[in-house]
């Protein structure tokens, strides 16, 4: 695994992701005391996270196939979307929601 690559925070945990992992590190954002990680099977790369509050969503951006996976944590537990894009062709496709690990 390569160091970090991105933060977010969402409610009152701070999510982490490092580049050649298929994790999200999770910490409790008062005792910084770390929970369970999060494993996203094809994640390859992650390069980057972004929190939204609304949607209770994370977005982690993968270098390798430049692709968005959305995970959802807002019902305890975690499921997440692989969104393809393709900028040129301005196209977006999403793939079936799976459970993380």
């Amino acid at each position: 695994m390569d160091g970090v690559t991105g933060v977010a925070v969402l409610d009152d945990i701070v999510y982490m992701v490092a580049g050649m992992s298929s994790k999200i590190m999770c910490f409790n954002v008062s005792t910084h005391r770390r929970l369970k990680d999060m494993r996203v099977q094809q994640l390859r790369s992650a390069c980057d996270i972004a929190a939204c509050h609304q949607t209770s969503r994370l977005y982690v951006a993968d270098e390798t196939d430049q692709s968005i996976w959305q995970v959802d944590v807002s019902s305890g537990t975690c499921n997440y979307t692989h969104i393809i894009l393709d900028w040129d062709a301005g196209v977006v496709v999403w793939d079936e929601v799976q459970t993380c690990m």
